[in-house]
């Protein structure tokens, strides 16, 4: 019996071999491994002619590409510098082609390699070739003739033979060759680009030679023109002209993104830059710098994470990031921003302390740091035992932990603090604590002795406090208290080591009451001074006036004027004398506001002309205008009766939890003047989770109406006011707490 035999070969190419099928079984032995599914590729390259008239006389060029491993290609092409990727050949065992192009067309061309089992490697960097545009495309003076050549550009060029005649090309592109036969009897020609002579050339050889490259010329991206000018050189006159080649280049910028792993803050110089890049021509470069010039960088390799080291002094530092592609167009940078802090936060103002047995205790300490910090107090019993961890909460840079009695017990107790900011940084106190702990004793540690000597120096939101310092009694620093009464409650504005501070919270229009205690480095308090008041006149802002729609020559009208403070509140204590006027040539009376009553005024107006024209008012530099007036004349069409079309609601910045303040409403009509005549009920109402009081309110005056208002809760607060047709909300009113500063009296 015959061995029957096979022919076979790898799965990933090769030659065939034979093989012989043992005890007539189909089972075959492959003679070489098979790749595994997914392995890598190595980099498959692309080459292409830069110009094809370099290499073929007619519009077709051959394209290139290898790989090692590869046993199939996809090769795509792109039709000009914004054209998309096409794909031309898939899944091919080839590795060249001839491509036809079309002439004054630019082409890009990559490829990619597949291993015949899976692995499929990245398409790689591009390359271009330009194809010319033949000679019959160009534009000629008269005397020019065509000639059939051999070799020559699509077989065929032009040529003159007379001194002065010109041939033209008009392109847009970056560069442009100018291709030409060069033969006895050729002579010279003199090149210009957009109008400017830039180069003699000759167009003699002792043979023959076809598609010659002669010029050659980068520029700007844009419009330009090539013209030859025959010189007619003696006894060699004639010049040929076969085409030119056009380069347009890749210009969009590279597509990419960058971040700074370590994210705002840092405690370390060295980080990580993760990039990626979605452009379709290949990202191949990265670029990083601290400066904005890039000044001593250099690209580097793309890859999607780079290694970055800061500069050394902490502060805000911007991470600079370009890319480059494969042809060489370069992004705009993009920055990173992080914040480098290497400086652990400081403490200060713990020692050790006694407290009262039975009573809690508040533990205070000062931490300072250039971030974001937070600290918590570690305490157990001397008896031993684990530490208990009490966060301690932050205003500003004083930390406070208030110890419950039950945790303190009678006994003594032991304590240390620590802190960490937002890079990550880290102390504690006393240093080198756990090991080392502040003691805290049960016992009654007497209050240092009450300052004395408060005096207040007030200017235009803000007030300067002096008073006097506590000699002895182991005083650690001061603590200054702001209320709208005399008799408090009372809000601490500031803790201060020196005898003097400034609060510049305090508002323009309001009467504040201070007073001052002191401390010692056991946190004992003593009691305050006597108050002392301190007065802020309220200052005019903002001036507002409206009047109506239309008005009547000659005929009375109401004009409206509102005075606002500094703060944006209706300014109600203002008085001032006000100019009256217009912008119209016509006659206006009055020519002032006769008297201001809560902030507003209602003053009946005349005026005599036709046309249109606006209410004018000014108190020294402070000045508005009203909206557009259109005067009718008497006997015509009466204007248009007025109709509620909004509300306006203004409050103070900022208020305090439970306690009135002043919320001025203001009926406005459809036109945004103020609605004189409006005396309706609104409700009062808020998104937030708290209760407003009053729900309701009423008695507008003039269009206007000031309510007392309180909320229990802290946080924003947006008041809504509604008739049930028509409301109108207010901007933000800051709520705090008892206690905390910014409340403005």
């Amino acid at each position: 019996m015959e061995t029957p035999t096979r022919r076979v070969r790898s799965l990933n190419g090769g030659a065939w071999r034979a093989c012989t099928l043992l005890a007539a079984l189909t089972l075959v032995t492959l003679l070489a491994p098979v790749t595994a599914a997914g392995s890598t590729m190595l980099p498959c390259s692309v080459s292409s002619p830069q110009y094809s008239g370099a290499v073929s006389s007619t519009n077709a060029f051959t394209v290139s590409w290898s790989a090692s491993g590869a046993a199939t290609f996809d090769v795509q092409y792109a039709d000009g510098a914004s054209g998309s990727w096409v794909p031309w050949l898939t899944g091919t065992a080839f590795t060249s082609q001839a491509f036809s192009g079309t002439a004054g067309h630019t082409y890009f061309f990559r490829a990619r390699a597949a291993d015949g089992v899976g692995g499929v490697g990245a398409f790689s960097a591009p390359v271009r070739t330009s194809v010319p545009v033949d000679e019959a495309s160009m534009s000629y003076s008269s005397g020019w003739k065509k000639a059939s050549q051999s070799g020559a550009y699509l077989g065929s060029t032009h040529y003159a033979t007379a001194k002065g005649k010109t041939a033209f090309y008009t392109f847009t592109g970056t560069a442009v060759v100018l291709l030409v036969t060069k033969a006895k009897a050729r002579g010279k020609a003199d090149i210009y680009i957009d109008g400017k002579r830039v180069k003699t050339i000759d167009t003699y050889a002792s043979k023959t030679y076809v598609r010659q490259a002669v010029f050659s010329s980068s520029l700007a991206a844009g419009k330009h023109t090539i013209k030859v000018s025959v010189l007619a050189t003696s006894k060699r006159p004639r010049v040929d002209v076969d085409g030119v080649e056009v380069y347009s280049p890749h210009t969009a910028v590279p597509v990419f993104t960058a971040a700074l792993e370590g994210g705002a803050c840092t405690g370390t110089r060295s980080m990580m830059l993760s990039l990626s890049s979605s452009d379709g021509y290949g990202v191949t470069d990265t670029e990083v710098s601290e400066d904005a010039s890039f000044a001593g960088a250099s690209f580097v390799p793309f890859a999607s994470e780079v290694p970055v080291t800061l500069s050394s002094s902490d502060g805000t530092k911007t991470v600079r990031v370009r890319v480059r592609d494969a042809f060489g167009t370069v992004s705009a940078p993009i920055p990173c921003v992080t914040f480098l802090d290497t400086t652990p936060p400081a403490i200060s103002g713990c020692s050790d302390c006694t407290f009262m047995s039975g009573s809690p205790y508040t533990l205070t300490a000062t931490v300072r740091d250039s971030s974001a910090v937070s600290a918590v107090l570690h305490v157990r019993s001397t008896a031993g035992g684990s530490f208990q961890d009490v966060p301690m909460t932050m205003q500003g840079s004083t930390a406070q932990a208030t110890l419950p009695a039950a945790m303190l017990g009678s006994s003594a107790c032991s304590y240390y603090v620590t802190a960490v900011d937002a890079a990550g940084n880290s102390c504690s106190l006393p240093a080198g604590a756990p090991a080392a702990v502040f003691a805290l004793t049960p016992g009654v540690v007497p209050p240092p002795a009450v300052p004395g000597g408060l005096g207040v120096v007030c200017g235009s939101r803000s007030c300067s406090l002096s008073w006097n310092a506590v000699v002895g009694g182991g005083v650690a620093g001061y603590r200054l208290y702001r209320s709208g009464s005399s008799t408090g409650p009372w809000t601490q504005v500031a803790d201060t080591a020196s005898a003097s501070t400034i609060d510049s919270t305090a508002l323009n229009g309001h009467t504040y009451y201070y007073t001052v205690s002191c401390y010692g480095g056991t946190g004992a308090e003593s009691a305050k001074c006597d108050p002392v008041a301190a007065v802020l006149p309220a200052r005019l802002g903002s001036l507002q006036v409206s009047a109506p729609l239309t008005v009547t020559s000659g005929t009375a009208f109401t004009v409206t004027v509102l005075a606002f403070d500094d703060n944006g509140s209706v300014f109600t204590g203002f008085a001032d004398p006000v100019s009256l006027s217009t912008d119209g040539a016509g006659s206006f009376s009055p020519s002032s506001v006769p008297g201001f009553v809560g902030g507003s005024a209602n003053v009946q107006a005349t005026y005599t002309g036709s046309g249109t024209m606006h209410v004018k008012v000014a108190d020294g530099a402070v000045s508005a205008a009203s909206g557009s007036v259109t005067v009718v004349t008497a006997g015509g069409p009466p204007p248009p009766p007025a109709v509620l079309g909004s509300f306006s609601v203004v409050g103070p910045d900022s208020a305090t939890t439970d306690q009135p303040f002043t919320v001025t409403i203001i009926a406005l009509d459809t036109n945004g003047q103020t609605f004189t005549n409006y005396s309706g009920t609104v409700m009062l109402s808020t998104p937030g989770a708290g209760v407003l009081t009053p729900a309701s309110a009423s008695g507008f005056s003039g269009g206007i109406l000031q309510v007392s208002v309180s909320y229990p809760l802290t946080g924003p607060l947006y008041i809504s006011v509604t008739d049930g047709t028509v409301s109108g909300n207010g901007a933000p009113i800051n709520v705090l707490a008892p206690g905390q500063c910014g409340c403005g009296g």
